[in-house]
């Protein structure tokens, strides 16, 4: 399935999240694997905290053999100071909720 490390699970799939400050960056990885093949399916990544900011979004179709993996970064002077929750919502084309994670991060 192509995740090597999974921070969250359910019938609708798998995801590994992670935010870390690197220098003036915050890089950014989400890898998800879907267990409804060729779906087109919708990622929205945010930071939710003090502030609430929307990360990304990617719109991508599912395969049954891999993860949809996204690695960025984007300035830590883009988000204020403090703790925060790095947060995925993946969803089907109609706006069904499949998943809803997140994992901790501190800018």
């Amino acid at each position: 399935m192509g995740l090597d490390k999974i921070t969250h699970a359910n019938q609708n799939g798998a995801v590994y999240l992670k935010a870390e400050k690197s220098g003036t960056n915050v890089n950014f990885t989400a890898k998800v694997f879907s267990t409804l093949p060729d779906a087109n399916l919708k990622m929205i990544l945010n930071l939710k905290g003090s502030q609430n900011y929307t990360v990304t979004n990617h719109d991508f179709t599912s395969t049954s053999t891999n993860a949809t993996e996204l690695s960025f970064s984007r300035p830590s002077s883009s988000f204020a100071g403090g703790s925060y929750t790095y947060e995925l919502i993946l969803e089907t084309a109609g706006s069904q909720q499949l998943i809803q994670t997140g994992v901790g991060f501190v800018n």
